[in-house]
């Protein structure tokens, strides 16, 4: 585990706002003071994060539908369609705004290639990078796609093109250094290129859906972005947002184009952020204590009276009845 300072203005003297995430596991959140950038530190350090992403993520978080943590598992049947689906409506999206025919295009963290395909059906060169081997040779033998197998990092130490359009879905908050990343991305496109990014959105779940926060909260998600750190994380890189848009329920989605680096823009509120996570904590608390309470009520009521009579009394609770049924 690493200890790491805010990637983005450098400042070391951040503030906890959540001890752990999803599956109740232990992880510390933690917000800058200085521009509110909310991300994890501690956290898995180079090999760890090598050796989590060969196994045991694909098998809890992005395909655990699979057969198990194993390193040459391909992706399952439901997993393939699923991606496929959503790179659809992703790729919608994408057409609205840039267009593709005759354009190189370069995913970052393409996953099974699904946007690739796409890319390459619409008339663009289409090629990615995928950390993961049996995903990446999925792209290849099911898509005809041309897939990089390697980190991001591996593959700019071999890489001699430059892009058009260069992609990343979900996958910004994955990375150990993203401001790092892209700068090194800002290289990669052309003047005239377009970058496409899509992450979670930290301050919606709560807001609109009134999510768990320590379901939204996880391992593998290293940085958790508000509009105003996003475009601060872009500014900061040498690219400017065009588009910035609520997607898919609850997901940023920005098209940037190059620029010369910004400063810092104005950051979120610190009292506000405080606040906002203080509120969040104590609405999933209450959340889950109302979850065992209906757990409970409902073990008593099996066990007094049994698996039908007691369907039948919730049945008339729901209904106005309070009677226990005869």
């Amino acid at each position: 585990m690493e200890r790491v300072a805010c990637d983005l203005c450098g400042a070391d003297k951040p503030i906890q706002v959540a001890t752990k995430g999803r599956f109740d596991v232990p992880l510390s959140t933690v917000m800058c003071r200085r521009c509110r950038l909310v991300y994890t530190s501690p956290r898995m350090d180079g090999g760890e994060a090598r050796r989590y992403y060969d196994g045991e993520y694909h098998a809890t978080y992005a395909d655990p539908q699979g057969d198990g943590i194993d390193e040459a598992r391909a992706p399952s049947a439901s997993h393939i369609k699923e991606r496929e689906e959503v790179a659809r409506q992703r790729f919608e999206v994408l057409l609205a705004l840039v267009d593709i025919k005759g354009k190189t295009v370069l995913d970052v963290g393409c996953g099974t290639g699904a946007l690739l395909k796409l890319a390459a059906e619409a008339g663009g060169h289409a090629y990615g990078v995928e950390v993961a081997p049996q995903y990446a040779a999925f792209a290849r033998d099911q898509y005809g796609v041309e897939v990089f197998t390697g980190t991001f990092e591996e593959f700019l130490a071999v890489n001699t093109r430059r892009y058009d359009v260069v992609t990343l879905y979900h996958v910004l908050e994955h990375l150990s250094f993203p401001s790092a990343t892209l700068k090194a991305i800002r290289t990669l496109l052309k003047e005239d290129g377009a970058l496409c990014v899509q992450v979670p959105n930290v301050v919606l779940p709560f807001v609109s859906t009134g999510a768990d926060l320590y379901w939204f909260l996880r391992i593998p998600h290293l940085y958790n972005f508000s509009r105003r750190s996003l475009t601060n994380v872009l500014g900061s890189a040498g690219f400017r947002p065009v588009t910035l848009q609520q997607a898919e329920g609850t997901y940023l989605f920005v098209l940037a184009r190059p620029s010369e680096p910004a400063p810092l823009q104005k950051a979120d509120g610190l009292w506000t952020m405080l606040l906002y996570f203080k509120a969040w904590q104590w609405w999933t608390a209450q959340r889950r204590w109302r979850r065992r309470v209906r757990e409970g009520v409902k073990r008593l009521a099996f066990a007094a009276l049994g698996e039908r009579r007691a369907r039948r009394w919730a049945a008339r609770v729901r209904g106005g009845e309070h009677s226990v049924p005869g």
